[in-house]
């Protein structure tokens, strides 16, 4: 009885290893794609390289009737909400990335655009180059800023993500311009890990 017990547990340990193994390879698998995406991104800027993350591009445009900006596939009705919106997404890229300076960068510009109920947390990211306190207090950003993301998108959609597994298991939310998942709380760690909780449109 003892030995079937025993090998029992034995099998299990197996699957779990396995199931384990086959996690981190996918994790693996991910970041390698991104690492080759972004060398092929490089590549077609051979002039400037880079620089500054752009979710805008060529997209971004004005409407001189309106006053609409578009960011990436959502476009406002105020300009400064939309360069709140492009600013956090390059912060949740920085996050990603895992990359506290750059984060710190993208977040000293949402400072300057001067916006009362996000600058205090804009500054706590820009002031810090530890990435978990980073990752804590975007998600204190991600509650201020979704209020004014809906309350002046125009048209197009943001996405509303989640990842159960974030800070300890207690899961916590971020904002997207795209369904893809991309965990800024966890970066190439569990890269993939979340869900598109809600779609947010006009």
């Amino acid at each position: 009885m003892k030995r079937v017990i025993r090998n029992i547990t034995v099998a299990g340990m197996l699957i779990l290893g396995l199931s384990f193994t086959s996690c981190k390879n996918s994790a693996e698998k991910d970041a390698d794609q991104m690492t080759e995406q972004s060398s092929g991104e490089q590549d077609s800027h051979p002039e400037g390289g880079m620089g500054k993350m752009d979710h805008a591009g060529d997209s971004e445009s004005i409407s001189e009737d309106n006053q609409v900006k578009t960011t990436g596939m959502a476009a406002f009705g105020d300009k400064k909400v939309a360069d709140l919106y492009d600013t956090y997404l390059e912060i949740k890229d920085a996050l990603v990335a895992t990359d506290s300076k750059a984060a710190a960068q993208a977040a000293s510009h949402m400072v300057s655009i001067g916006n009362g109920n996000v600058t205090s947390i804009a500054k706590q990211i820009a002031e810090s180059d530890d990435i978990n306190v980073q990752r804590e207090a975007f998600s204190q950003l991600t509650s201020r800023i979704e209020p004014q993301l809906k309350g002046t998108l125009a048209s197009g959609q943001i996405y509303k993500q989640y990842c159960p597994m974030a800070f300890e298991g207690k899961g916590d939310y971020w904002l997207s311009d795209s369904e893809q998942i991309r965990n800024p709380y966890f970066g190439n760690q569990m890269l993939t890990c979340g869900r598109t909780e809600e779609i947010i449109k006009k």
